[in-house]
Parts: structure tokens; C-alpha cells; sequence
């Protein structure tokens, strides 16, 4: 008869240690046996199973399982076998204390693809036929540890392996348990599997009807195969051929694996809540200050390009070149008119700005002290307010400003009214500027175009022959888009000799101005919100690197019963998608109510793109598959030997 296994010539050693491992092995084993090897501490035993499971290869030497050399299949195809031809029982269970008996029964049906009644069925059949069934939905952590050996051994038999490899079965229970274990091993070999155990306790190797004793990484005793009579291969068994075939791998049920994926993967989210509410919090921070800060840049680009549309699309500045300041106001009228001669003009207006520091402003009545606030001061003509949408308590007051004869009125800004500590209605303050009498009449509120008007003083310009020369200057408010005609226009009408002699400054290119300041203020807070992302991120990836090392164990069991690297890796990345969809939306949730909440505390209108919640749920996605990838590829590779 054919051996099952043959092992020739086979050593495994393990680091520099010369008597560590196994040397020149040759064994052959057939299929139903009942074998113990037996040895001391250290002598062999467990390298040896984690050769003959396929959990380990050898340094030199050759190993036939059924014929085919195992030395030159891949790996996936020795995953495979490990999933349907071996059944796995550790000394210490490794049950997996979360799931239910039954899901633990069911586990090592996961690898194959195996449907999930199919599956829930036969873990079932496996849990009744080692009359533990009463306790199918009981979570693993809570069963005794005798109960959690036994389920170990339902795991293997559910899966119908043809060899069912023990090691140490019964080294940490007491001997109630330990038998009953023993008993569930023998029926499993009484319904045709290959069973091999590894113990040190001669009691349970006088049990079987083959040993083999290693002492030092060899073999010395091996009392020979001897497949017994007295195995009842007449009955029907779910390790026979109906079972090997249930078993073998179904590549087609891409369906079931995705959904195994998903759902271990969901349990694990779910289980360490506390892990996974960190994570979700990183990412949700990090990508709630994406959506913050995009929102944000867009809510103030639209606040910003509205100021500017109110001030400027429509404006052209004309700097006067200085002259003595007796003709200074026959300057600014004359060029005044000369520019109204222009088309498509809806303001032209002159004013000077005055130097304050020189002009000695003081409040005349009352022992009001200097003010402390700056202040400007500014000579204007009646067209000044219009142009500039200035709105005057008192419109009227307005003609006191286009008369040449009265240089004693003056009207102020808010701010400039509460600096001078003037009466609320703004009136009957007298000033004193540059030595010289000034009545305040009026006060005047700005709008959007002059917010920063507030703090000014006008005078007319009448009052300019009393007072230093200062900085000359026309604004033009055009019909829109003639700002840019305008501004080359207004020089040649102004002097047609020298055009040079007078600066313009102009918006007529504020659309490029708008766009790099929208640009450059998503590109700041775009940083700020990447480098937050980037932060939680590696966070993420440290913590789920964390989570590998905590569940080593896990991981090499399912190694260990056939699951392969890429099924591994595939269940870490799901979990980091997972993570981070959830702390993608929750992110883009409390992005979105930040954004709301600071445009309601400062009065803008909300910019949202319609884009940037998906968009943010898409980046918490990849955020999440990025942070899962290193710890995927770690996990991957975790040995199944490990699990022993």
C-alpha cells in the first residue's frame, strides 16, 4: 500500500543552533493510522508536525503528500491542501474568543469558499457529533477549557480533513477533560482520518497503535505503520470521500469570499470599539478639517471676490502729481471735468488725503482729551459720498460739500465719532483743524465698498488753502467692464503731452487677482488640512500595526487552516476601508456643521461644492485603505508555523 506521506531525508534547523530542529527524517505514514510521537521537551516533536501540516518546510530532503513533492507546489497550492486535506488541534485551542462556538466550528470552511448553509450545516453535524452543540451560539471566550479543546477538535472535524495533526491536546487540561479529548480524537480516526498526536505523556501514547519516539531532532524508535482493523469504514463519514469533495475549493463562490471578507471584517470594527473609535476619530478630525477648511476658503473666497466686485471692478485711481497747495483744489476740479468728458462714467470724484499728524485735529468744547485712535483726514468733493456709497444722516448736508464759499463743515465716520467723543447725533461738535474752525454736521455710516472709511473726517475741499498739500487723488466709477478702456483713456484726456505724469491703479485684471487669491487661500488651508489628514493616517497604520502584533495568534490560525496571504491582507484592508468610510462621513458631517456654524457667526453666505462630501467620504476611504496597507502586507506574511 502507498504510503499517504513520505518524508526522505528531511532537516529543518532553526538558527545557529546546531541541535535545533530535526535531522535526516524518513517516515512514511499511512492513510488511517493512529500515531503518537513521543519525546522530551525541546526534542522535535512540534517542527516535526509543522512539516508533516504543511505549516513549515524543510531545509533539505523531500516530503510527498498523496505522490506530489510538496517541495515544488507554491504556496497558495499548499494552502490549499492545509484547507482541505489537514485539520489542526494546538495545545492551547486557539478558538477565537469573540465568535460563537458554531462560527469558530465553521472556521476552517472559510478558506474554500464553502456557502454559508452548506457551512452552518456541517459545524452544526460536527458540534453534535461531540455533544457540544447545547453551547453552538455560546461566545468561545466564556467555555471551559476542556469545552474550547473539544471545539478545536469540532474545527477540525467539521472541515473533513483526511489527516488531523494534535500537538499537546491534552497538556493544560486535568484528566477528566483530557480524556474526553482523547475519546473525540479516537472517533475521529474511528471515522477515517489519519490521526497524528504529539504528547510526552507516555499514558496517552500507549493509546495508539503506531509510536514514534525522537530524542534530539531524530528518530529513534518507530514501532512501524500498522493501519488498525478495527476502524469502521463502513460508516458513513463526514471525513470519507463525500466530505473531502464538500471541501475542496470553490473558485467560483467570489460572492461568499467577498462576504466573509466584509464580515470579519465588520466584526472586527465593531468588537474593539475602543480602537476603532480612536481611528474614526483621527480620520474624521483629519478630514473634517479638509471639509472645514475647503468650505471655509470657498464660504471667504465668495466674501472676499464680493468685496472686491463692490469696490473695484468698476474703479480706476488716478494719483495727481503734486503742485503748490494754493492751486492744489484748481487742480482737482479742473481734472475732475476733464475727466466727466469720458464715456460710460457713472462718478468722478476728487479728494485729497490729508497728513493727520500735521493738521492737529482736537475736539474745542468740553475737556475731552486727544484722541488716540488713528484718524484720517480727507478733503472731498460732494460727489465723494455717492461714489464711495457713503449714506449721510442728513443727505442734504451733502451741498455744503459742492459749495466754494464754506470751508468750516466737516462730517465724520462712526468710529472717528466715538475717538472725538462726540454727541450721538454726530452734530454740534466743534474741531479744530490745522488752526482752524471746523463745525461737525453730519456723521456718515460706509457700506461694503469703504469699510475702511469708518475713522475719517471729511472736510471740502475748500478747506485745502488752510491746510498742508497732500496726496491728490481721482476715483472714477465706470459702467462695468469700461474699468480697463478707462484707465488708458483718463491720462491722454487728462494731458495729452504727459499722460505719464499721472498713476493709475486699476482692477481691470482683479479676476486674475480673485482666482490667485481664492487659489493661494485653498492652497494654505489645504495644507493645514492634508498634514491633519497625513497625521491621522500614519496614526491609523500604528495602531492597526499594533492590532496585527496583538493578534498574531489569529492570524496564523487562519494561515495555519489554509487561509491564504491574500486573504489575510484582504481582511485588514477592508477593515481600513471600513474605518475609514465611517470617519469619512462622520468627518464630512461635522465639516459641513463647522463650516455652517462659523458662516452663521460671521454672517456669510454658506459655499459648500455639491462635490466635497463624496469627495470626502472617497479620501477617507483611501486614507483608510493607505493606513491599512503596510500592516496588510505585515500580516500576510506572519508564518503559519506561528500559530503552534
Amino acid at each position: 500500500m502507498s504510503a499517504l506521506i513520505e518524508l526522505q531525508g528531511v532537516t529543518r534547523r532553526y538558527g545557529t543552533d546546531a541541535s535545533a530542529g530535526v535531522f535526516d527524517i524518513d517516515l512514511e505514514i499511512h492513510s488511517g493510522e493512529y500515531i503518537v510521537i513521543v519525546g522530551a521537551s525541546g526534542a522535535g516533536k512540534s517542527t516535526l508536525l509543522q512539516l508533516i501540516g504543511l505549516l513549515d518546510v524543510p531545509d533539505e530532503g523531500s516530503y510527498c503528500y498523496q505522490g506530489a513533492d510538496m517541495l515544488t507546489v507554491s504556496e497558495r497550492e499548499r494552502d490549499k491542501l492545509r484547507a482541505t486535506s489537514f485539520g489542526f488541534v494546538f495545545q492551547a485551542s486557539h478558538v477565537l474568543p469573540h465568535l460563537s462556538a458554531h462560527a469558530n466550528a465553521a472556521l476552517g470552511m472559510v478558506p474554500n469558499a464553502v456557502p454559508l448553509d452548506e457551512r452552518s450545516q456541517r459545524a452544526y453535524r460536527a458540534l453534535q457529533r461531540l455533544n457540544i452543540a447545547s453551547r453552538a451560539q455560546t461566545p468561545a471566550g466564556v467555555l471551559s477549557g476542556g469545552e474550547r479543546q473539544r471545539l478545536a477538535i469540532v474545527r477540525a472535524l467539521a472541515t473533513g480533513p483526511a489527516v488531523v495533526l494534535a500537538d499537546e491536546p491534552t497538556g493544560s487540561l486535568d484528566s477528566l477533560n483530557g480524556e474526553r479529548v482523547l475519546e473525540d480524537l479516537e472517533s475521529l480516526h474511528e471515522l477515517g482520518a489519519t490521526v497524528i498526536i504529539i504528547t510526552h505523556d507516555e499514558k496517552v501514547a500507549e493509546r495508539a497503535h503506531r509510536t514514534i519516539r525522537i530524542v534530539d531532532g531524530r528518530i529513534v524508535e518507530d514501532t512501524g505503520p500498522n493501519p488498525p482493523s478495527t476502524r469502521h469504514t463502513d460508516e458513513p463519514v463526514e471525513s470519507g470521500a463525500e466530505a473531502s469533495s464538500a471541501m475542496q475549493p470553490r473558485p467560483k463562490n467570489w460572492h461568499v469570499r467577498a462576504a466573509d471578507v466584509v464580515s470579519e471584517a465588520l466584526t472586527e470594527v465593531l468588537l474593539r470599539r475602543i480602537r476603532t473609535g480612536f481611528l474614526v476619530l483621527a480620520f474624521a478630525l483629519g478630514i473634517g478639517g479638509l471639509v472645514t477648511s475647503v468650505g471655509l476658503s470657498q464660504t471667504a473666497a465668495v466674501q472676499i471676490t464680493d468685496q472686491l466686485d463692490a469696490a473695484a471692478f468698476d474703479e480706476v485711481r488716478i494719483t495727481l502729481p503734486e503742485v503748490a497747495p494754493d492751486q492744489l483744489r484748481e487742480q482737482l476740479v479742473e481734472s475732475r471735468e476733464r475727466t466727466l468728458q469720458l464715456p460710460h462714467l457713472e462718478y468722478a470724484t476728487a479728494s485729497v488725503q490729508l497728513p493727520f499728524g500735521s493738521t492737529g485735529v482736537s475736539r474745542l468744547q468740553g475737556d475731552a482729551e486727544p484722541p488716540t485712535t488713528p484718524l484720517q483726514l480727507i478733503a472731498v468733493d460732494d460727489s465723494f459720498f455717492a461714489a464711495n456709497d457713503l449714506t449721510l444722516s442728513q443727505p442734504h448736508r451733502v451741498e455744503l460739500f459742492a459749495a466754494s464759499n464754506i470751508a468750516t463743515v466737516a462730517v465724520v465716520g462712526a468710529e472717528a465719532q466715538r475717538a472725538l467723543q462726540l454727541p450721538s447725533s454726530g452734530e454740534d461738535g466743534t474741531l479744530v483743524v490745522g488752526g482752524h474752525y471746523v463745525q461737525v454736521v453730519d456723521t456718515f455710516t460706509t457700506g461694503d465698498r469703504r469699510p475702511g472709511l469708518d475713522n475719517a473726517i471729511l472736510v471740502p475741499l475748500s478747506l485745502l488753502s488752510k491746510l498742508p498739500s497732500g496726496q491728490a487723488e481721482l476715483l472714477i466709477r465706470t459702467e462695468p467692464g469700461y474699468a480697463a478702456a478707462i484707465a488708458e483713456a483718463a491720462p491722454l484726456q487728462l494731458d495729452a503731452a504727459e499722460p505719464g505724469k499721472y498713476r493709475v491703479q486699476t482692477v481691470a485684471d482683479l479676476r486674475n487677482l480673485r482666482f490667485g487669491v481664492a487659489t493661494d487661500l485653498d492652497a494654505l488651508v489645504g495644507i493645514m488640512a492634508v498634514t491633519l489628514l497625513v497625521l491621522a493616517t500614519v496614526s491609523a497604520s500604528t495602531s492597526m500595526y499594533l492590532s496585527v502584533l496583538a493578534r498574531s495568534s489569529e492570524i496564523a490560525l487562519r494561515r495555519a487552516l489554509g487561509l491564504s496571504r491574500s486573504g489575510v491582507a484582504a481582511r485588514f484592508l477592508v477593515e481600513g476601508v471600513l474605518i475609514g468610510a465611517i470617519g469619512g462621513a462622520l468627518g464630512a458631517l461635522g465639516g459641513v456643521v463647522g463650516v455652517l456654524l462659523v458662516s452663521m457667526a460671521q454672517g456669510w453666505e454658506t459655499q459648500i461644492s455639491s462635490w466635497l462630501v463624496p469627495l470626502s467620504m472617497g479620501i477617507g476611504v483611501i486614507s483608510g485603505l493607505t493606513s491599512a496597507a503596510v500592516p496588510a502586507v505585515i500580516a500576510s506574511r506572519q508564518p503559519p508555523s506561528s500559530a503552534l
